[in-house]
C-alpha cells in the first residue's frame, strides 16, 4: 500500500476547529477534530508533501508546510494551540 496518514491534536477544545490537508496539486481534504481535539486523516499518498492548516472562527490560521508521508505509517503532528 502506498498510503499513510496524518494525526494530531488541536486545542483549545470545543472551538469547532477544522484541519485542512493540501497536496502539491491543490487538492484539499478536510476534517473536524473530535471533542478532545484529536484528528486523523488516512489515505494520503507516500512521496507527496502536504500543507496542514488549522482554522477556527475567531482564531488565527496556522499552517505547517512540507509534511512528508511514509506508506503504512502515521505521521504524528506536534500539538497545535490556536490563538485568538
Amino acid at each position: 500500500t502506498n498510503f499513510g496518514e496524518i494525526e494530531g491534536i488541536v486545542s483549545p477544545f470545543g472551538i469547532k476547529a477544522k484541519v485542512f490537508i493540501e497536496d502539491a496539486l491543490g487538492n484539499i481534504v478536510q476534517t473536524t477534530p473530535e471533542a478532545d481535539g484529536t484528528y486523523k486523516i488516512r489515505g494520503l499518498l507516500e512521496g507527496d508533501t502536504y500543507n496542514v492548516s488549522y482554522e477556527a472562527y475567531g482564531y488565527l490560521k496556522q499552517t505547517i508546510s512540507n509534511v512528508s508521508i511514509i506508506a503504512g505509517k502515521e505521521t504524528l503532528m506536534d500539538p497545535i494551540t490556536l490563538i485568538q
